[in-house]
């Protein structure tokens, strides 16, 4: 590898670029059944495509966190107290296990089989397959605020470069987020943990009028999720010529007792402070009908508006602690609306991670609030800042990258506010980081035999 074959991307290129993309539309789901005996190597046991026995259903009732709270303070109950809604508790009996999501394995897979089932055996044209994990952190690193570059979930703690493989194929590109050692094998951090167990204890595995009342009264005290996971598989174009594939984990749908109770946001009065703020409205999905009923879920069709992603975040007393929140809520809308998911659901727990309060956002509200109400004005700069990169950074990638059948590779790298890319062409190299391990071998030869089959 030598210098010379540096592309570098400016982050500052996008500053002129003006752009457009398409809702992210779903054509697959996937659930993930993974193996996780060994806390350093997790591996996926089996996949199910348009399957959704892995989709949970968002279910919380705020009256348990105020009756809870109410009793607390009460009694002055030390942390211990059952009244507790403790999102550490359980920890000291959790192992960690390495992450799949950087994996490309069930994403392929589901493209593999919608070639299969539902396109004819035919190839399915994209420029771009990655996982919205990896997106995210690519555009967040050109995002500066105070100075400094705004973190995404999963480079939130990393101190290093971030670092991605490319591996062109079948003249597409295929794009995987590089984790060292250090950082899949460190300890799990109370944050993390607490952010999983909020999940679990929102999610009901079936439908509430469903689910066993035994259950429901102990699911404070279940540990988190880690074996069963559900994959949304979505097409998106960018500036109307760009095709890229999303993978996007789903936290869980809304059920219809939820929907009942979470009245929709009038759309033309988000319409209205979106534009009085000079903020384009193609961030609002129009198409959804607040009288559209949750059965008409599809295995296989457009689901994306009965998904809700969660998280959590520190109780906020202070100005300062606002603006802080600004920040990681507008990472959270980024996901969101590259995603095409309509809401964010945000437990906020104090310094012990004991569940305070829990919040909806809309993913169509959010910029007007940011931009009516943000302390933060170099967040309010970068609303169309992201989308504006993200299409660069598209279009970067196309140009730099030899369009090949055969396999070729690429290492990504954020150095010094650039992205730069080099093709890897030592054999050594290529195997001792896996760079031929990035494109599963069962993908390779489904799209052999597609060739074969047109010969």
């Amino acid at each position: 590898m030598s210098s010379s074959d540096y592309k570098p991307l400016y982050f500052k290129a996008r500053t002129d670029y003006i752009s457009t993309f398409s809702k992210a539309r779903e054509f697959g789901i996937t659930s993930i059944d993974l193996d996780v005996k060994d806390p350093k190597k997790t591996l996926i046991k089996d996949l199910k495509y348009n399957n959704t026995d892995n989709l949970y259903h968002h279910y919380f009732d705020e009256n348990s966190i105020y009756q809870n709270i109410f009793n607390i303070d009460k009694y002055n109950d030390n942390l211990n107290n059952s009244a507790y809604i403790n999102l550490l508790k359980g920890k000291d009996k959790f192992t960690k296990v390495y992450s799949y999501q950087n994996d490309l394995s069930s994403l392929l897979f589901s493209i593999q089989n919608f070639e299969k089932h539902q396109f004819n055996n035919q190839k399915l044209p994209f420029e771009i397959l990655t996982t919205d994990d990896s997106l995210i952190s690519i555009i967040t690193s050109a995002l500066i605020c105070d100075n400094q570059q705004l973190k995404s979930d999963n480079n939130f703690n990393k101190t290093n470069d971030l670092i991605f493989q490319l591996v062109t194929f079948d003249d597409q590109i295929f794009i995987k987020q590089v984790f060292s050692g250090k950082e899949t094998q460190s300890s799990l951090q109370d944050r993390e943990y607490a952010k999983m167990k909020f999940e679990t204890i929102s999610s009901l595995s079936e439908p509430y009028a469903d689910f066993d009342a035994d259950k429901f009264e102990k699911r404070f005290m279940k540990l988190p999720n880690q074996t069963k996971r559900c994959q949304s598989v979505k097409k998106q174009i960018i500036n109307s010529q760009s095709v890229v594939v999303l993978g996007s984990d789903v936290s869980c749908i809304r059920g219809p007792d939820i929907i009942d109770i979470h009245k929709k946001s009038d759309l033309n009065y988000i319409k209205s402070q979106l534009s009085s703020a000079n903020i384009d409205s193609q961030f609002i999905d129009e198409e959804y009908d607040q009288s559209e009923d949750f059965y008409n879920f599809k295995y296989n069709g457009e689901n994306a508006k009965y998904y809700v992603n969660k998280d959590i975040y520190r109780v906020i007393d202070t100005p300062d602690q606002a603006y802080q929140f600004e920040k990681f809520l507008f990472v959270k809308w980024l996901r969101a609306c590259i995603t095409n998911v309509q809401s964010t659901v945000i437990g906020f727990v104090d310094d012990n991670f004991t569940l305070r309060g829990i919040e909806e956002y809309s993913t169509s509200e959010i910029p007007a609030f940011l931009q009516r109400f943000g302390r933060n004005a170099q967040i309010k700069l970068q609303l169309q800042e992201a989308a504006n990169f993200y299409a660069k950074f598209i279009e970067w990638v196309k140009e730099s990258v030899v369009s090949s059948k055969q396999e070729r590779y690429y290492q990504m790298k954020f150095q010094n506010n650039h992205w730069h890319l080099i093709e890897v062409k030592d054999p050594e190299f290529i195997k001792q980081d896996g760079f031929d391990r990035v494109i599963s071998a069962s993908f390779k030869e489904w799209r052999s035999s597609l060739k074969k089959d047109t010969t």
